[in-house]
C-alpha cells in the first residue's frame, strides 16, 4: 500500500509541475456600459465558442481595463477570446450582417475579416513553470 501511495504522490506532483500561469489584461472596455467581461482560454477544438473554453472567467466591468490571473494552466497551445457582454445575455450580440455589436478581442490582437480569426493566428504556448502575460485590446 505504501508503494502505491508513493507512486500516486509522485504522479500528482509531476502533473502539477507541468503547468504555467497566464495573466490576461483586457483594455479599452466600455466602462459606461458595464456588463460582464467574458474571458475564455481555448484549446483548438472549442475555439472560440462560448461554453467550450478550457478555462474561463466572468468579471464585472468596473473600469476601462481588467486583469485576471489563470493559475495552473496545463502546458499546451491555447488561444483567448474575450468580449464585453454589455446586456448580460451570455452571448456576443451581432448585427444583421453578423458583425459584433459588443466589444470583443482575441489573443495576439488579431481579428478575422469575416468572423473569428484562425486558431493558429492567435494561439500561444503555455510552458512548464512559466508565466505568460498577454494584453488584449477590444474593439
Amino acid at each position: 500500500m505504501t508503494t502505491i501511495s508513493t507512486l500516486l504522490l509522485l504522479l500528482a506532483a509531476s502533473l502539477h509541475a507541468q503547468t504555467g500561469t497566464l495573466v490576461v489584461t483586457v483594455t479599452q472596455l466600455d466602462a459606461d456600459k458595464g456588463g460582464t467581461l467574458k474571458i475564455g482560454v481555448y484549446n483548438e477544438d472549442g475555439f472560440p465558442d462560448v461554453g467550450k473554453e478550457s478555462h474561463g472567467i466572468d468579471l464585472a466591468v468596473e473600469g476601462d481595463s481588467a486583469t485576471y490571473v489563470f493559475d495552473s494552466i496545463p502546458v499546451g497551445t491555447y488561444a483567448i477570446a474575450v468580449f464585453q457582454d454589455k446586456n448580460d445575455d451570455g452571448k456576443l450580440n451581432k448585427n444583421m450582417f453578423g458583425a459584433p455589436k459588443e466589444p470583443y478581442g482575441f489573443s495576439q490582437n488579431k481579428y478575422g475579416k469575416f468572423g473569428a480569426p484562425a486558431f493558429k493566428d492567435v494561439s500561444f504556448k503555455i510552458e512548464e513553470d512559466a508565466s505568460l502575460s498577454l494584453t488584449i485590446t477590444v474593439k
